[in-house]
């Protein structure tokens, strides 16, 4: 109970329910707040709804193939992610006793899964381009920037307590977060750049021109063979949706101010989770429809052309072995009537 004091000097006393810490935030901070809770829980019941949804692919990639680094990188994606979203509901719904420490694992745990994803798809990159040496040292540069800038995290998300309450609020410190969320731009545009060109450049004559590249990649890889248009589809159906949405975040930070401008983050991180480890699961479990898929990740460009033309001589070999056979017993009905 809390006592106060009018014009007059009169005081009365005023009850204020800890149940409800937003009454101390002005109407429409308190509705922003209100709504960016409700945002996280929504993502939480979509990161449940998928780990539930993938438990059987999960657990053939743990106990039914050979675990490699890549597969300790996916699963550590996952758990971080998911890890990060229980704490974070956990922060804005119920009462903690000290917000800032516990805001601390929380960020811990964001900057795991982030430096993770990009490490996966830097993997990939390496693998595609059999190692090469030049994209190795670029993209490692590269990836160690995410991880430089993510490091900042701790510096620019923290929470406080509500008034006298021990509900806590998420804050911002400093302007590091706009460069954060620049940097992951360009590192997924690179990724995306970098692995479209080599399927690309597998399939498609070095000589053909501009427009036939541009519509082979507009179009999903319509005329490539399965397996390279699957693994130009699985891309660009990634990085089209996570380099939007991680734009729409650029826009956010730079244009609004908070909880607005953070907001929608916790979604971007959602997306990048499910997406990318689909990605992976297609890649590695042969989940494919159409094909059976090299296990991720793929030794090199060489290994992957020569698979696909292997399936393709396969059916026009079983095609002539048809026809032949038609031709044999066609030839075998003929000498059967002029004997009768």
């Amino acid at each position: 109970m809390f006592l106060t004091t009018d014009a007059n000097n009169a005081t009365f006393p005023t009850v204020v329910f800890e149940s409800t810490p937003l009454i101390f935030f002005p109407p429409e901070l308190a509705y922003q707040i209100s709504v960016a809770t409700y945002i996280h829980m929504g993502c939480l019941a979509v990161i449940l709804w998928d780990f539930i949804n993938n438990l059987k692919g999960d657990f053939d990639l743990l106990f039914l193939q050979k675990f490699k680094f890549p597969t300790a990188i996916y699963f550590i994606t996952r758990i971080t992610l998911l890890a990060y979203m229980l704490c974070r509901a956990v922060l804005l719904t119920l009462p903690v006793a000290n917000c800032a420490k516990m805001y601390d694992a929380i960020n811990a745990l964001l900057v795991v899964f982030v430096s993770a994803t990009t490490a996966m798809f830097y993997l990939r990159v390496c693998a595609v381009y059999n190692k090469s040496k030049i994209i190795i040292v670029v993209y490692g540069i590269l990836w160690f920037s995410v991880v430089g800038m993510l490091l900042t995290i701790p510096f620019t998300f923290t929470a406080v307590h509500i008034a006298t309450t021990q509900y806590c609020v998420e804050s911002i410190r400093g302007h590091l977060l706009g460069p954060t969320t620049i940097i992951l731009m360009v590192n997924d545009t690179m990724v995306y750049v970098a692995i479209a060109y080599a399927v690309l450049s597998m399939f498609v004559a070095k000589d053909a021109p501009c427009g036939t590249k541009l519509t082979t990649l507009l179009t999903f890889g319509k005329p490539l063979p399965i397996f390279s248009r699957a693994l130009l589809k699985d891309n660009q159906l990634y990085f089209m949706v996570v380099i939007v949405s991680n734009l729409f975040i650029v826009v956010c930070v730079y244009v609004s101010v908070a909880p607005i401008s953070v907001m929608f983050i916790v979604c971007h991180l959602v997306l990048v989770s499910v997406l990318s480890c689909r990605v992976y699961r297609n890649m590695h479990m042969a989940n494919l429809s159409d094909v059976v898929v090299a296990p991720f990740p793929v030794v090199s460009p060489t290994r992957v052309s020569v698979r696909t033309s292997y399936s393709d001589d396969s059916l026009d070999d079983s095609k002539e072995v048809k026809k032949k056979s038609s031709l044999v017993d066609a030839r075998k009905k003929a000498q059967a009537h002029r004997v009768q």
